[in-house]
Parts: C-alpha cells; structure tokens; sequence
C-alpha cells in the first residue's frame, strides 16, 4: 500500500496492484474494490499532486460513460470528430512545438532559488492544454515533471494520445469533483512511457477531460483549481470566430491570478477555396480586443511563414504571419 497526500482531500491508501481495480467498472464494483483495501484515485489525488505515478501506472482501464453533449457542443464537434476519424490531422507536430521550447522560461518561470517551491501548493507548475488533441507537448512536459492536464471534446483523440504515449497504451478513469457533472464530462488519466535507455525518471500523470470546453463555468473552473499556465498552440485559431469571447472567458476562469498563456495565432488572407479558415487569422488587435479586461497581452514574435514549407501557401494564402504572444491574467 502506498499513502498519497492530496491538497484537497485528507491522506488516503491506495492500492498497487492492478488486480484490485481492474474489474471495477461500475459503483458497486467500486465499492467491492474498497472493501478489499482498494480506491479509485480522485481527481484531487491524481491531478494535484496527491496520487503517486507508481500508483497510477498500476491501475488498468475503466469503462467510458458516454456524454450528454448538449445540441450546441455537438455542432461544434462533429466537423472535427470527422477529421480524427479520417485521420485529417495536418496541424498535428510530432515533435514538441519550437515556440514551447523557446520560450519555456517565460511561460514557466524557474524559481528565484534553486529547490524553492512553484505552482499551487508549492508542488509544481500545473500546466492547462485546451482543445489539446493528442498534442506531444503534454508528454514533452510531464517528462519534465509538469502536472500536465488536456481538456478535449473529441474522444478519439484521446484514444490515439494514450494508444501513442500511454506506458499501459489506455487510460485509467479517474474520480472528478462533484461540481463537475458526470453527464458532461469524464476524466481520464495515464502515465507516459519512460525512456529507460536516456535514464529518464517517472513521468507525471497527465489528466485528459473529455468533454466541451466551452461547457465549463465558473463552478467547473474552481473545482479543477486554476492553473499556473497553459499553452494555446492550434486551438483559439481552430474555433469558429464567433466563439472567440467566450473561450477567452473560459480560458479565464480556468486560469490562476498572475496565471500565464504561451498562445499562438495565424495571420493570413483567404484560401483559394474562399473559405478563411481553420486556421483563422488573430491579429494582435484582435487578441487586445478579446482580451481586454481579462489579460494583459505581450507579442513576443512574429514570423513570416509564407516563404518556408508552408501549408497555408498551399492551399492559396499569399501571406501568412505566426505569432506567438504571452497573455497573463489580470489580478
């Protein structure tokens, strides 16, 4: 047995062994589990830092509760849940996206001095992936020791994340907050693969919440506990324009005091198709725009594009911009 301490729950026992959680796919099941010394790792266990990885890398799969999407969400989804399923993924990176890299430092500050405690709780960044798909930045982090978590509504994509990097190839379901409904979301956890050969250690558990972003409130918000900081690589561009606002409030809300935002944006003009995006264009008026009140934006570059290998030239753009801005939360 190992004991785990949560910031938000009292210390709780948790079993090691797979044998003891692997049949527990339903409350009474769960139950069962308990009587045998056994628990179903919480949110607040896992997520904040409370729930060992040797714990987590133990537990086996748990069915999936479908979700009651709401008809709104399900518009919002169903082009994209088409994509994944035609394996439509041009925006994906296989490798851990320059701008994170270059400017790591200045979305995750390192501490004033070497061992002094960051992030909530002094246990460590937590670090927010909204519309994450199954982006390798998330494993780039947790193998860093970030506490990583992905927020997506298309569940395929968080099949093939965990098929590509799980160390179990699944995930396992995990209990949420009671403020947060199980009709509308689920939330799932997994351990990345260790690269034994580079002399890695235990990775953190990265949490994936599977379900519409733009259904999480205030109430929602507080019980996944702001987040220190969140990389925005592909999602602000990918939704509809008109949605801009409220996921800028959204990502508000989910945001700590002082909380940073690494976002990246497009600036392009129309495809030869007519169509204006996915990607659509952000201008930094724009963002200034969407974001007054709420953040304070700094541009930190903007690179034209349109001369490299550049997908956007390809289907009819004639100029395109990236930039990539610091946004952080108003206090």
């Amino acid at each position: 047995m190992l004991a785990a301490q949560s910031i938000l729950r009292p210390r709780v026992a948790f079993a090691t062994t797979s044998a003891a959680l692997s049949g527990a796919r339903s409350f009474g099941a769960r139950a069962a589990a308990r009587k045998a010394g056994a628990f179903w790792p919480s949110w607040g266990q896992v997520a904040l830092g409370g729930a060992s990885a040797a714990c987590l890398a133990a537990l086996l799969t748990n069915a999936r509760n479908p979700l009651l999407l709401d008809d709104a969400a399900q518009v919002n989804l169903k082009p994209w849940e088409a994509r994944w399923n035609k394996n439509m993924l041009g925006w994906h990176l296989k490798n851990p996206n320059p701008i994170l890299v270059k400017y790591l430092d200045v979305l995750l500050p390192p501490p004033a001095k070497e061992g002094e405690p960051v992030g909530a709780g002094g246990l460590g960044y937590r670090v927010l992936f909204p519309l994450c798909g199954k982006t390798v930045d998330m494993v780039w982090l947790a193998r860093q020791g970030y506490r990583v978590v992905g927020i997506e509504g298309v569940e395929q994509a968080i099949v093939e994340f965990a098929s590509e990097h799980s160390a179990s190839k699944t995930t396992v379901k995990v209990m949420m907050p009671p403020e947060i409904s199980p009709d509308d979301f689920t939330m799932h956890a997994m351990i990345p693969t260790v690269k034994a050969d580079e002399g890695e250690k235990m990775p953190q558990p990265i949490m994936l919440l599977l379900g519409d972003f733009f259904g999480i409130g205030e109430k929602e918000a507080a019980a996944l506990v702001p987040f220190d900081a969140c990389l925005d690589r592909g999602s602000m561009v990918a939704i509809k324009p008109e949605l801009r606002q409220q996921y800028i409030k959204t990502l508000h809300h989910l945001m700590a005091p002082g909380g940073r935002v690494l976002l990246v944006t497009t600036e392009h003009d129309k495809f030869a198709d007519g169509s204006i995006g996915p990607p659509h264009e952000i201008t930094e008026n724009d963002l200034k725009k969407l974001a007054e009140g709420l953040f304070e934006v700094k541009q930190l570059e903007r690179t034209n594009h349109i001369d490299m290998e550049d997908t956007l030239k390809r289907r009819g753009a004639t100029y395109h911009y990236e930039a990539a801005y610091l946004l952080t939360k108003k206090k």
